[in-house]
């Protein structure tokens, strides 16, 4: 059954352009308000930040110097656990202080309780 005449070829070839041409410009506007969503969400956490110093007392060298101190010693633990982690790997039970933890094919029990042995 015909509905019709068939487009030729270079009708759906400039249809097809056509099509992707604005696709393209709405991708840039869709990108270009996301942009100034993260912008907007960045100066709404500094400001909550700012606010934050500001009721603290704390003067902004302050607050950089125990952000600071958080972020190594944060650091320092992660570095540990992962170490620990990686020494441990590949074992089905270690046996340490508290005896033997069992190995459960995704992760060591109890899981908050890592064991420090030497």
């Amino acid at each position: 059954m015909a509905r019709g005449p068939r487009k030729a070829v270079e009708e759906k070839i400039a249809e097809k352009e056509e099509l992707i041409s604005a696709l393209k410009t709405r991708l840039k506007s869709e990108q270009g308000e996301l942009e100034a969503l993260y912008r907007e969400k960045k100066e709404k956490d500094l400001e909550g930040l700012n606010r934050m110093i500001a009721d603290s007392g704390l003067a902004l060298s302050e607050a950089a110097d125990v952000l600071k101190e958080y972020v190594q010693n944060r650091t320092g633990q992660q570095a540990a656990i992962s170490a620990r982690k990686a020494a441990l790997k590949g074992k089905s039970s270690f046996a340490c202080q508290g005896g033997i933890i069992p190995w459960n094919g995704r992760r060591w029990w109890p899981a908050w309780n890592l064991p420090t042995c030497q």
